[in-house]
């Protein structure tokens, strides 16, 4: 019986295993469209052999692009939060808007391939679903107003990330603006939203005298009067 001690395997661990596959399959459905992208080059690319490691982890090719999304709407989300040093309503939206844009353009080319793909599944739905309504409610924290919103506002706000989703496409697809400028085309069309959305509201009529920089409705009723 051999006394020679045995060689340790060189395979990553299960969990780095499965970030190396997520991570090679960002990059590659960021670079080309779902239904160009093969399990074969996702597992050369990741270093691993077998396709079941990602019917193990993410249950095939379609989990994990979900899963792709998943991670790429999250830290997009959280790249738009508000800063410390955004002490106003209105430093905090345009902060947000602005860096909408700056995240799209450090790799325009990912957001035509992820979000242009013809991949239809439902979970891929639900993902965008989930998180257009977070984007939502970004808006809505930032305007101090309550997430539960009457219809009409709540349709002109999801109407209004719908208009910055094809907004951006356009702007990715043609670049003929800059993001500055995009950034303030979109911050004027949703003050506009809020007012269409929050006609006869009195705290929208406020939050949006607040964005403009006017006196509240109230207080200029009175200067009139006076």
């Amino acid at each position: 019986m051999s006394t020679e001690p045995r060689k340790k395997s060189r395979r990553a661990p299960n969990g780095a295993r499965k970030q190396l596959i997520l991570d090679a399959a960002t990059m590659l459905f960021s670079s080309r469209a779902y239904e160009d992208v093969s399990l074969d080059e996702i597992c050369e690319q990741a270093g691993v052999i077998s396709h079941g490691l990602v019917a193990y982890h993410f249950n095939g090719k379609r989990g994990l692009y979900t899963e792709v999304l998943e991670r790429i709407w999250d830290d997009f989300l959280d790249y738009q939060r508000p800063r410390p040093d955004e002490l106003t309503m209105e430093a905090q939206l345009r902060g947000l808007l602005r860096r909408h844009y700056e995240y799209i353009e450090t790799d325009p080319q990912r957001w035509l391939n992820l979000f242009q793909s013809r991949a239809t599944h439902d979970e891929v739905h639900e993902i965008a679903e989930a998180a257009w309504s977070a984007a939502v409610g970004q808006i809505l924290d930032i305007l101090q107003l309550e997430r539960d919103q009457p219809p009409r506002l709540r349709a002109a706000l999801r109407g209004f990330v719908g208009y910055t989703h094809e907004l951006t496409l356009d702007w990715v697809k043609h670049r003929d603006l800059d993001h500055s400028d995009i950034a303030e085309l979109s911050y004027d069309t949703l003050v506009e939203n809020l007012r269409i959305g929050g006609k006869g509201r009195p705290d929208v009529a406020q939050t949006i005298a607040t964005l403009e920089g006017a006196p509240a409705p109230e207080v200029a009723a009175g200067r009139r009067s006076g």
